[in-house]
């Protein structure tokens, strides 16, 4: 293969303009484009604020919850794990008390998660997925899934699975907590992308670039934090009224908040009224679950990478001022992070289906929403379609030719964003540097990740541009 040819392929960030076309001067303002009814929390005059590293005891667990798991450690990291495990049996009557006594139900084992278990259950001939999960964070987990679900259900046109029952206290005969939703056909683009057609491809990033419109054009103003029901006990008793506001922004249920040893901290988890307090909150959770996992570490090596990596998190946290210069209040966005091939169905035809996956769902500030969804994201962009004969293998030219069709489809999914929300092309531009430090956020306290995150956080501490950097840290840091 020529190596000019592809080294000027890479040499072209995906975040260039020349990607998008369009006219880069439009402008949009993010509060008067919101079309939505109003879903604004109560208004705190109170900011949640991040103080100095202090770690406090680690809570104990609930009877209830020690009842069903278990915290253990298999250094470096902690892991919940299951003391009983859900049956058949249990299953069968928690549905027969939730559902009724009536019903033929059929239930199967499907999949076994990092913190719950699926199962196929179906009865009157409909087919539902059952998720039973693992206390991690009780009961805020399973009711933000639920209220998610039922906000992008209303006021979105993104199929997703409705839920038809759900428990988030785990006080039934099952013992855990469970949502029992509707599922979806077809199987996940991952497993057929080479032979679904570049017409299906475009038409379904099309339909996902429409959800992000909707998303970004119905902002929430209840600061950064899940989405909550407060006054819903069940999905069925939703008043049918489409502009009642039910929808109300509480504290964040993030992978970023109880991994590890993180969910065993009394520390607030918002919701956060300053992209600052955000920010800091997770440094601090990061840090607190970096000195947990040292107090257990017995190799010398990792004793002195978690040393490390300390260092490095309170690093990152000294820029905070030279990134977040703005202490007001701000309107956020509900962003599905995990919008990947694997949470994407499409049916034996290859035509979209809807998105799964909706656990730990935030409200966003709008530079972490605005840019592309995680199945469009990649290192480096493509323009030109790959020759076979210049590839010694099939797998390296499939992989050539996919970061092709996903350059194709970077570009109409923008195209179709400067068309439904020009405002979101223009916050996705003018936040680079704040990705940047979001990315460093994120990544401080990752041993894989360390060593460039390092480098580029010792450059900002020097007084460094992210935009004359070599290449952008977050773009770095994409698979």
């Amino acid at each position: 293969m020529d190596n000019s040819e592809e080294n000027q392929q890479q040499a072209q960030s995906p975040l260039h303009d020349s990607l998008f076309g369009g006219d880069s001067d439009r402008e949009s303002n993010l509060e008067e484009s919101a079309r939505s009814p109003s879903r604004v929390a109560d208004q705190h005059d109170a900011i949640n604020t991040v103080d100095a590293l202090i770690i406090p005891p680690l809570q104990s667990l609930g009877d209830d919850q020690a009842r069903v798991s278990n915290w253990e450690k298999d250094n470096p990291y902690l892991y919940s794990t299951w003391v009983t495990e859900p049956t058949i049996m249990s299953i069968v009557t928690t549905l027969k008390e939730a559902i009724g006594t009536d019903k033929e139900y059929t239930v199967q084992f499907l999949h076994d998660g990092v913190f719950s278990k699926l199962y196929d259950v179906s009865f009157d001939n409909q087919a539902f997925i059952m998720r039973i999960s693992l206390p991690v964070w009780r009961h805020a987990k399973t009711e933000s899934e639920v209220a998610t679900l039922d906000w992008v259900g209303r006021y979105t046109s993104l199929r997703v699975p409705r839920v038809r029952a759900y428990d988030s206290l785990g006080n039934g005969p099952l013992g855990f907590e469970w949502i029992l939703m509707t599922k979806l056909e077809g199987k996940p683009l991952f497993e057929c992308w080479e032979s679904v057609s570049m017409g299906l491809k475009e038409r379904l990033v099309k339909q996902i670039a429409v959800f992000s419109a909707s998303t970004f054009n119905q902002p929430f103003h209840g600061g950064i934090g899940s989405i909550y029901q407060p006054c819903m006990t069940n999905i069925d008793e939703v008043a049918p009224n489409p502009n009642a506001s039910i929808h109300a922004v509480g504290e964040a249920v993030s992978m970023a908040l109880f991994q590890g040893y993180r969910a065993l901290l009394d520390y607030s988890r918002g919701p956060y009224f300053r992209i600052s307090d955000w920010m800091e909150s997770r440094l601090r959770f990061a840090s607190s679950n970096l000195m947990k996992r040292l107090d257990y570490a017995t190799d010398n090596s990792e004793v002195g990478t978690l040393h490390q990596l300390l260092e490095l998190t309170r690093n990152v946290k000294g820029l905070v001022p030279k990134f977040i210069t703005s202490s007001t209040t701000l309107s956020t966005i509900l962003c599905h992070d995990a919008l990947s091939l694997d949470n994407i169905f499409v049916n034996e035809d290859g035509i979209f289906m809807g998105v799964v996956d909706w656990q730990c769902i935030v409200c966003v500030p709008p530079h972490e929403a605005c840019q592309f969804p995680a199945f469009l994201q990649q290192k480096f962009d493509r323009f030109r379609d790959p020759i076979r004969a210049y590839y010694l293998t099939d797998e390296a030219y499939s992989r050539e030719l996919r970061r092709y069709e996903v350059t194709q489809l970077r570009k109409i999914y923008i195209e179709e964003m400067i068309d439904r929300a020009p405002g979101f092309v223009d916050i996705w531009r003018e936040s680079a540097n704040l990705r940047d430090y979001e990315a460093a956020v994120q990544n401080c306290d990752n041993e894989f990740t360390m060593k460039r995150v390092e480098k580029w956080v010792n450059a900002m501490e020097n007084g460094g541009d992210p935009a004359e950097m070599p290449k952008r840290l977050h773009e770095q840091l994409m698979e």
